[in-house]
């Protein structure tokens, strides 16, 4: 299943979110896919397309402590998909 999660980083350090990124990762358990990513023109706001077969994947990995910026989860279903049913 796809997901487009948003990560809100307005009023916080970004720099250190971006550092964290480059050092660390997203820090994302196995079975959990990023498949792209946008960042909005004043950084403070990342759009990414995920997949997992395992939606408590997600769940766990967005409710973790140290993911704190995401601020919205929304499944995602690719129109040619849906008008095939």
């Amino acid at each position: 299943m796809l997901f487009i999660v948003i990560e809100d980083f307005r009023g916080r350090d970004r720099k250190e979110i971006y550092r964290r990124f480059r050092d660390r990762g997203r820090l994302m358990p196995d079975g959990l896919r990023l498949h792209h990513s946008w960042i909005s023109a004043d950084m403070g706001r990342c759009f990414i397309l995920m997949e997992t077969d395992d939606v408590t994947l997600l769940q766990r990995w967005s409710s973790n402590g140290r993911i704190w910026w995401i601020s919205r989860l929304f499944p995602w279903q690719q129109t040619r998909t849906w008008w095939k049913d």
